[in-house]
């Protein structure tokens, strides 16, 4: 009988530079794109932010904020 894989197995690549924890939903993922890049855009888009504290999204939290919030 094969063992079956460990329940915990997303979270192998915690901590390495090419994944992110969503601060959203928490998941760890892949980054699509390094970080230099991404500062650089978030510097064009938003030139008066400050960038020392900032939060991590991925696609599926961006696309809840963008939606209005039915009341």
């Amino acid at each position: 009988m094969a063992k079956t894989p460990s329940l915990y197995a997303i979270f192998k690549d915690y901590g390495k530079q090419e994944t992110f924890t969503c601060d959203g939903c928490q998941r760890v993922l892949k980054k699509a794109w390094s970080d230099d890049d991404a500062l650089e855009e978030m510097q064009a888009r938003f030139p008066t932010a400050d960038y020392s504290d900032t939060l991590m999204f991925c696609d599926d939290c961006v696309e809840k904020m963008k939606s209005p919030t039915p009341f």
